[in-house]
């Protein structure tokens, strides 16, 4: 037993499965130790005897709790001396030790598992599942383990009197006894029973409930006493027993029973699972309700929502007046009668009785709805939670109306399924609640309809979303429900309840026969009263602010040397900026306590202004006759609703369905009370509004001063009779519409083609993109929004939010067209069909850019036009133009058949050999932490070199790194540039000026005059790439996972552009191949390799030749000698112990060779670059210039690019001052709100990553948001950091962390008490009361309300601009003095001790005015490439077009734009064209520019892109086999065997090749070689020429006869001639012999003497030709000599290339590296 513990696993195993058994694999090990112990039984025993404390020490290995000293005796045997055995006993228990065969016993019994009769009883298997222990005997019936379980932790097993099983914890440490109690042995709520482990210390009297069944589920949720049940607070709940019990005191404690607050939460969780809580003092009581995570605290005045701060239960949670039948569902309240309705998630039954689970550990979600609270409308804040309350409300229809509605269940129901309209899939959970609401539509045609109506139209474009498959279930229209409703709508069936649908739905259904609209009401102009009441006001509330003269001031920040007239121009323009900010006036509010009486005089007017203007426009619509009082109680009219004014307001002929008007009031009588009563909505909002944020002020401190004044100084500019919808925008969403943002609309509105800056948090995304589509909806022309990728789905939601789920029903369409997606006829009428529909329907088209033009490059694929977008106008909106229109966005459909790469292997050869030398090179400017970023990293790995911005300052750096590297290759040569140790010292001089010069003139000459330049122009062209025309510095300078990296979501395995830290662009690449291979080896030696990539690196390694496999791995150990300790590497220091089987050699040989540059780059070498960088030869490319067109609009924070927007837009002043001054305010806002001390990243401790500092840093500065800029948190998962940010900065302050789920693409937040992560839209937290993390894609177009007086740590890096800082700088909406502020932080690198705010923002702005010289090259380049569209454009691939012509690296734009290739412009667009060229020509002047191309990227969509990783299928035509012919063997043993071959029977090999072979014929095969006519004919009917590559027989046997003369036979012809040779091998000996090649190459000159071949007359020439035709690889020296002699005959230098395809014939082509044969070929280059 000691030596099964010896030889056993070494983990200190705890438990073990009661399947597995060490004693197959221990048993030798077992056997042998028991010899050894024999042999040397008397010395043990000696020293036994002499120190017994070794015997202790020995029985406590097997059993940990036997005492730590014993007295031990040896025990006499009759017949055996010196039998080994020893005893002790302590406290009844004897211990035995015998020493020959290890056994242990106590009291007589060897320690083992448990039995089957305890492991299977249930209380076992629900405490400890499958596990079992090592036990020894403690009684007749009981067990007790061996070892702890943890610490200090032992259980005992027994079966008690009744025969059940009793399992007893003893805690060595603390002395606590406790026994597990059953389930029925205690009374206890279910949650607490059933959930929990009851474990009773009968000494104490006392019950520890922890939480969960299982037995290292330790933590104490509650101590139960006689006196109380006590709840043990969550950070002592580890702690022991004997700690908490005298502390319990201080516990809150558990309390029975029901009190009214109870009572009244059972109408939303059954009263079994509510949990009553009582705090130490019984002062306070809390109410959990554990399985929907809620709490609600119970004080004298009222019971607060813990989850919902603020919000309080309210008295009467009765739905009096909707949803009459829910009975499940709670109402809350806070201070400002703003109300939430929480509704058990569930399925719905009849009556509206939701149907939740009644399992105790069910974890239940509600659904947030808050109550508008001028209509009271229930609002849902997603598509599901919608549906679930159109369930509801269909659940619990009638004919009678719904009195807080004036409408029936079912119409509620219709309305807010018509909230749910969309055009893309539905998802399950969607679908399945959208299925439930069908079940309860059975009493309502319309309702059935509307299901249906909704399902068909979600799937219309179900194509377009191939990830959806097919949907769950189907909702087609039901004949029943149709016919039924045919009728009604006809008025055939009288009198009958009908909800009637809107005009698109009718005709939808019943064509459009069915449906005449009526023309619009038009309505003139007019002045009364209530508008007089408005105006008035307006004018009093803003007389209540003061205006004050502006503080002038200089432009605070020095100039930062701007080179050119556009830099210039670009620095004029920012110092305007500021100054005309800096001459705005500013406002301050007069004495809050004076305008308090005011403000709520004036509330009250308006109130009652509201309410009469309310029942007047009501009144109209009260039924008076009886007979229309008798249609109103069956159900057949209804009253018009408050929320029906908003449909007056945006389609007033939708309410002659159901309402009528009684008065005598006109319809557009009508429409002006509405608009009237909509102006006094919008006055009474706004005094809301001002007064909350005056109370605000006045109590908490917490309001913001500029809102206030915001609000007061609004005034309405623009004319509401013009603008019904504005109007019932502003209602409904309880805002008042900006003067700027009308300006703006109506600026970009009268100026197509123009693009308007605006400033961030002005309300671009939520108030001017609504207004802009309501303007323009008028059903002729195509709205078409554009948005950013990364905020594509939170605008989408949004828009659903506020436009169609809400009375204006203004569709949103969506067309996420990619290349995947077959686009043929039927699919483009169904485009087109869904365009059409968008336009007749008042919807508007939202979709990203690459949608758009993803769609536009199809179309010419297969030659299919979408007609819609041909035959209706688009008119196209930019949401973040200069973002969408960025110089840098390309989409190109590769066209064409893959190709692979022209000379791959000596371009990422040649990269990796600069990065070995920049990894192992001692030169000092690598190591200066000015110029690099260097990590210290275990030996052999890569340093994770990047070069800093100041490395790039200065020319002379670059080019000393550049001649140190080139020196290297110089001197010492990789093995594959080994040909440079031939060269002459001029040669070697031409070859550096070829490398390092980009302005090297005659480069194609200097390589074509020397013979090794020519044959090597692919390796010097390739290193000439990476230095002189800088590829590998630009690579270098480039940031992991920020700016590049692999797509782990993606099956390419080529590193790809990133567009923000951690965030992959999505079908994105790198337009030049040379800096996809350079990324993608710099992603792997960041990363290193996966253990499944490692073991890939072995297989592919052990399947080249021996000599190979031990030359590289011997390279590859001893790269990393030095750093493995020598225990470790003598497990797999050779290749020979490699086995791929053995997984925990794999597993430590991956641990010191995954991040190893030898293996990374023969994976990348061997499984990567050669099946991924496949390329095309041919693109059609579109970018920016195909988003926009003479009409378009957009707008955007900032103005960075506006100078290189696509010429069909421009960029124009806003019309304001207080706008054409937002880049002058951004500046003086960030040096007023940001501290004076900058925050430098403390990156001392090597050990942490950086990411991690930078979290500790918010905790440190007391930030409330992370704004990561500088992509300091590259490296992490958005949840990764909030799970690090909950830990580290606590719940002191911040009740979550808010971020941003990329599986999910919604803002989540994680709860710090939960620990739950939810949807920020469904949690009951606001991000104000969380710490939020803004990763870089979110630093731009995210609003989030934090805290006024919030603080921001902002990260910024070396290469930020101005768009993307101010960018992030806003996510704080209300930075200024005494309000929200920022923390400017980065690395060393960026921020120093001197750095100042100032300096920051210079640096900045530096980066900025430098954009023009990296854009103007691409920006020409797309404007050529739209020129030409839709042509396809040829790429340059090959390295002599790359990088053989004379270079500079930085010119005059000019020059670059002289040098460019004249291109065939299509004559509609010359005029176009030549405009471009002049405008970029005038922009260009003076500027100098990098036209290397090196940093741009694509978008690449391929429509069936080969799989190079995947097997391809190659058919051959189908060959028979040849059927050998017999001949004479036995004249090969006769003296006349010359005969044959005059004969023919053999036939000399070089001829047949030079027939057969075409590839090797050149080869000067030995004359002396022949083969038989079988060996030859493998194939039947061959062609005279045919090439037989595909069809060789294998070499196996030879006839040599005495002349030299070697004959290949095959294997039939060797059966024949081997019974013959043995017949006459006597006589013959001499004359001919019969080998096998086997056996020839496998032996040494020794061995062929002792084995008789030391006579074989083979000469070493023709040994050469026979091995080279057998594809094998080593040669002696003198076969060696014979084989150069035989490939110099090849021509043209083209012996490697014969040599590498007889070896590929053989299938050898792997065993050719590091070989004889390949030192052959290196020598004749």
């Amino acid at each position: 037993m000691l030596f099964e513990k010896a030889v056993g696993p070494s983990e200190d195993e705890q438990s073990i499965p009661e399947s597995i058994s060490f004693e197959s694999t221990t048993e030798p090990f077992v056997q042998a130790m028991v010899a050894i112990m024999a042999r040397r039984v008397d010395q043990i025993q000696a020293m036994v005897t002499a120190s017994p404390q070794i015997l202790t020490g020995c029985l406590r290995l097997i059993v940990k709790d036997a005492p730590e000293t014993l007295e031990w005796y040896e025990v006499q045997c009759d017949e055996v001396e010196n039998c080994g055995c020893f005893e002790a006993s302590n406290a009844g228990t004897l211990f035995s030790i015998n020493l020959l065969n290890g056994n242990v016993l106590v009291d007589g019994f060897p320690p083992g598992l448990l039995p089957s009769s305890i492991t299977s009883d249930p209380l076992f298997v629900r405490t400890f599942g499958n596990k079992n222990f090592e036990v020894v005997k403690d009684g007749l019936s009981s067990f007790r383990s061996c070892s702890p379980i943890g610490s200090g932790i032992f259980y005992r097993f027994s079966i008690d009197g009744n025969n059940q099983l009793q399992i007893f914890e003893q805690n060595s440490e603390t002395n606590e006894d406790l026994v597990l109690l059953r389930k029925d042995e205690i009374d206890l709520p279910i949650r607490l029973r059933e959930m929990h482990s009851h474990w009773s210390w009968n000494d104490k009297g006392i019950v520890v409930i922890r939480a969960g069944h299982e037995y290292n589920q330790r933590a104490a949720s509650y101590i139960m006493a006689k006196e109380e049940t006590y709840l043990v607070p969550f950070a002592n709940q580890m702690h022991s027993a004997n700690y908490l019990l005298p502390r319990r005191g201080t516990f809150d404690k558990f309390r029975l029973g029901q009190t009214s607050v109870s009572e009244a939460l059972c109408r939303f969780e059954n009263e079994s699972f509510i949990h009553v809580i009582v705090d130490a003092s019984n002062s306070a009581v809390k109410y959990c309700l554990p399985r929907f995570s809620l709490e609600f605290e119970q004080s004298e005045v009222s019971v607060l929502c813990t989850q919902f701060s603020g919000f309080r239960l309210l008295e009467d949670q009765t739905f009096r007046d909707t949803l009459a039948g829910l009975s499940q569902g709670l109402i809350l309240e806070n201070e400002f009668k703003e109300r939430i309705v929480l509704i058990p998630h569930g399925v719905i039954l009849p009556f509206a009785q939701i149907q939740t689970s009644d399992k105790h550990d069910a974890k239940l979600a509600y659904w947030i709805y808050k109550e508008h609270k001028r209509f009271r409308s229930l609002q849902a804040t997603n598509t599901i939670g919608r549906l679930h309350l159109a369930a509801l409300y269909a659940s619990n229809a009638s004919s009678v109306s719904d009195k807080r509605f004036g409408k029936t269940g079912f119409m509620v129901a219709i309305e807010l399924l018509r909230q749910c309209w969309r055009n893309e899939p539905f998802s399950d959970k969607e679908a399945s609640k959208l299925l439930e609401v069908e079940t309860h539509s059975m009493l309502c045609s319309s309702l059935t309809l509307m299901c249906s109506y909704l399902f068909v139209c979600s799937n219309r474009l179900r194509f377009l979303h191939e990830a959806n498959g097919n949907p769950p279930m189907s909702l087609k229209p039901q004949p029943l429900a149709l016919e039924d409703y045919r009728l009604r709508a006809r008025g055939w069936l009288k009198n009958s309840t009908l909800p009637r649908l809107h005009a698109s739905e009718e005709v939808f259904f019943l064509g459009p026969s069915c449906f005449t609209r009526k023309e619009d009401t038009m309505l003139h102009t007019r002045t009364t009263e209530p508008s007089k009441f408005v105006k008035a006001t307006d004018l009093n509330l803003e007389s209540m602010v003061r205006k004050n003269e502006a503080a002038k001031g200089l432009f605070p920040l020095n100039d930062i040397g701007a080179r050119n007239l556009q830099e210039v121009k670009m620095m004029a323009e920012l110092k305007g900026s500021y100054e005309i900010y800096r001459k705005e006036p500013k406002y301050t509010v007069s004495t809050l306590e004076d305008s308090w009486s005011v403000l709520n005089q004036y509330a009250r007017n308006t109130t009652t202004l509201r309410d009469d203007v309310e029942k007047q426009i009501l009144d109209q619509f009260v039924p008076r006759r009886s007979e229309d009082r008798l249609l109103l109680y069956s159900g057949s009219r209804f009253i018009l609703g408050t929320i029906d004014l908003l449909t007056l307001l945006t389609d007033p002929e939708r309410i002659r369905h159901h309402h009528f008007p009684s008065g005598e009031s006109t319809l557009a009588d009508l429409i002006q009370d509405s608009l009237d009563w909509g102006l006094l909505c919008v006055l009474e909002d706004k005094l809301s509004r001002i007064k909350m944020q005056i109370k605000g002020m006045q109590q908490h401190d917490e309001a913001d001063p500029g809102a206030l004044i915001d609000e007061l100084i609004c005034t309405r500019e623009w004319e509401p009779a013009e603008h019904l919808k504005w109007l019932a925008f502003e209602v409904e969403q309880q805002i008042q519409i900006r003067p700027y943002q009308y300006h703006t609309v109506r600026q970009l509105m009268e100026n197509p083609g123009t693009m308007v800056q605006l400033n961030m948090g002005l309300g671009k995304t939520r108030v001017l993109v609504p207004m802009l589509v309501m303007q323009e909806l008028d059903e002729k022309h195509l709205i078409r929004l554009s948005v950013l990728p990364a905020i594509l789905h939170e605008a989408v939601e949004f828009y659903r939010k506020t436009l169609t789920a809400s009375a204006l029903c203004i569709n949103l369409y969506t067309m996420p067209f990619h290349r995947n997606v077959g686009l043929d006829a039927e699919t483009s009428e169904a485009l087109t069909d869904e365009i059409q529909s968008c336009i007749k329907n008042n919807g508007f088209l939202v979709l990203a850019p690459r949608h758009r033009n993803s769609l536009l490059l199809k179309q010419y694929d297969h030659n299919v036009s979408v007609k819609g977008l041909k035959k209706y106008p688009v008119w196209d909106l930019i949401d973040e133009s200069d973002a969408i229109l960025h110089y840098d966005f390309q989409l190109v459909y590769a066209l064409g058949s893959q190709v692979p790469l022209p000379d791959g292997p000596s371009r990422w050869n040649a990269i990796e050999v600069l990065l070995q030398i920049l990894a192992r090179s001692s030169f000092p400017v690598l190591y200066n932490a000015v110029f690099v970023h260097r990590e210290v990293v275990s030996p052999g790995t890569f340093p994770r070199l990047r070069l800093l911005q100041d490395f790039f300052q200065s020319n002379d750096t670059k080019q000393a790194v550049a001649s140190h590297i080139a020196a290297i290759i110089i001197s010492e040569p990789p093995r594959h540039l080994r040909w440079i140790n031939q060269l002459s010292v001029e040669d070697k001089q031409t070859l550096v000026e070829i490398m390092l010069f980009p302005e090297t003139a005659g480069v194609g000459e200097l390589i074509s005059r020397t013979p090794l330049f020519l044959r090597a122009s692919a390796d010097i062209l390739a290193l000439r790439g990476c230095l002189a025309y800088g590829l590998l510095f630009h690579g270098l300078s480039a940031r992991h996972r920020v700016n590049f990296g692999l797509n782990e979501r993606s099956s390419k395995q080529l590193a790809v552009p990133f567009s923000a830290s951690d965030t992959p662009k999505d079908r994105s690449e790198f337009s030049h191949p040379d800096m996809a291979i350079l990324f993608t080896a710099l992603s792997y030696l960041h990363t290193g390799l996966t253990l499944g990539q490692f073991r890939g690196t072995m297989h592919e390694l052990l399947r080249q030749g021996p000599e190979a496999q031990a030359n590289i791995f011997s390279e590859w150990i001893a790269s990393i000698r030095d750093g493995v300790a020598k225990t470790e590497l003598t497990r797999f220091d050779d290749v020979r112990k490699v086995d791929l089987s053995n997984q925990s050699q794999m597993i430590l040989m991956h641990k010191h060779l995954g991040q190893s540059m030898g293996p990374i780059c023969y994976w990348m070498n061997y499984s990567v670059f050669p099946l991924q960088t496949y390329q095309f030869p041919m693109k059609r490319a579109t970018s920016a210039f195909d988003l926009v067109d003479k009409q378009s609009n957009g707008f955007s924070g900032t103005d960075d690019i506006k100078d290189v927007l696509p010429l069909a837009v421009r960029q124009q002043a806003p019309v304001l001052d207080s706008l054409r001054g937002t880049n002058g305010m951004m500046i003086d806002l960030i040096l007023a709100s940001t501290d004076a001390k900058l925050h430098v990243f403390d990156e001392q401790d090597t050990s942490k990553k950086l990411w991690h500092v930078v979290i500790e840093s918010c905790k440190e500065v007391k930030a409330d948001a992370l704004i990561d800029v500088g992509a300091a948190m590259a490296g992490c998962g958005n949840e990764e950091a909030a799970r690090y940010a909950a830990e580290t900065i606590g719940s002191g302050r911040h009740r979550g962390i808010v971020f941003f789920s990329r599986k999910t693409n919604t803002w989540n937040v994680l709860e710090m008490e939960s620990q739950r992560i939810l949807a920020l839209a469904s949690s009951s937290l606001s991000e104000a009361e969380c710490f939020v993390i803004f990763d870089e894609s979110h630093c731009r177009g995210t609003d989030m309300k934090l805290k006024i007086k919030a603080r921001a740590l902002i990260t910024f890096e070396r290469k930020t601009t101005k768009d993307k800082f101010l960018q992030g700088c806003a996510r704080m909406r209300r930075l200024g003095e005494n309000m929200q502020r920022l923390v400017i932080a980065g690395t060393h690198e960026v921020v120093s001790t001197s750095s100042t705010v100032n300096t920051v923002l210079e640096m900045v702005l530096r980066n900025t005015v430098q954009l023009t010289r990296r854009a103007l090259p691409i920006y020409i380049e797309h404007g050529r490439n739209h020129a030409l569209f839709p042509k396809p454009i040829q790429l340059k691939l090959e390295l002599k077009d790359l990088y053989m012509p004379e270079a500079h690296l930085e010119r005059d734009f000019l020059d670059h734009l002289d040098a460019q290739e004249e291109i065939d412009v299509d004559a509609d667009r010359q005029a176009d064209y030549q405009e471009f060229i002049c405008y970029v020509k005038e922009m260009g002047k003076n500027v100098l520019v990098e036209a290397n191309g090196l940093g741009q990227e694509c978008e690449r969509e391929l429509e069936e892109e080969l799989e190079a990783e995947k097997q391809q299928e190659v058919e051959f035509s189908h060959k028979d086999p040849n059927v050998q012919v017999d001949w004479n063997y036995g004249a090969v043993f006769q003296t006349t065997y010359v005969t044959l071959f005059d004969q023919r029977k053999f036939v000399p090999l070089r001829k047949k090749i030079r027939q057969h072979l075409p590839a090797v014929k050149d080869i000067g095969w030995s004359p002396m070689l022949y083969c038989t006519v079988n060996f030859w004919n493998t194939i039947r009917d061959a062609a005279i020429d045919e090439d037989m590559t595909l069809y060789l027989r294998g070499v196996n046997s030879m006839l040599v006869f005495n002349d030299g003369r070697v004959v290949l036979v095959s294997l039939y012809e060797l059966d024949h001639l081997l019974p013959l040779w043995w017949e006459h091998a006597a006589s013959v000996s001499a004359r001919v012999s019969v080998y096998q090649l086997s056996s020839i190459v496998r032996l040494n000159n020794k061995d062929r003497v002792s084995l008789g071949y030391e006579n074989c007359p083979i000469s070493a020439e023709t040994m050469a030709s026979i091995k080279l035709f057998s594809g094998l690889v080593k040669y002696s020296p003198q076969e060696k000599e014979c084989l150069k002699r035989m490939l110099f005959k090849v021509k043209d230098g083209r012996h490697r290339k014969a040599v590498e395809q007889m070896l590929r014939t053989r299938h050898r082509l792997l065993h050719f590296e590091r070989s004889d044969l390949e030192e052959v070929c290196d020598t004749l280059e």
